[in-house]
Formats: C-alpha cells, structure tokens, sequence
C-alpha cells in the first residue's frame, strides 16, 4: 500500500478495474506538456512512427494537442 503521482493512461486499467483508488484530488495536476523529439532527417523508422502515433492518439484524447 501506498501513495503514488501517475499520469492515467499508465494506470487507466487499474483504475477501471477498481484495484486503485484516487486520493488526493484537490492536488491533481490536469494539464501539463509532453513532447516528442527525434532526429530531423526525413526517413522516420517504422517502430519510431508507430511510437509516435500510439502516443498523439492516447494523449490526444485526454484534451491535449497530438501533431
């Protein structure tokens, strides 16, 4: 047991199975950046691509900006 500051889409399951509870709300953090860089060449490898669209897809989602 214990206490621990997580973004939801890293604890969303948990959160729906009910095996994690929200404590502390009034200090929850709702909005915030992330960014994503990678070398500016033109040739993106095919995981890397994959990478970045799971990632504007899922925080996209969550009112965020994904490009």
């Amino acid at each position: 047991m214990g206490v621990a500051y997580l973004q939801d889409f890293v604890v969303e399951d948990a959160m729906n199975h009910q095996s994690l509870l929200t404590a502390l709300e009034e200090y929850n953090v709702v909005e915030g950046n992330f960014w994503m860089l990678w070398p500016s060449n033109r040739y993106v490898p095919p995981k890397l691509r994959v990478w970045i669209d799971h990632l504007s897809g899922t925080l996209g989602k969550r009112g965020g900006m994904a490009t």
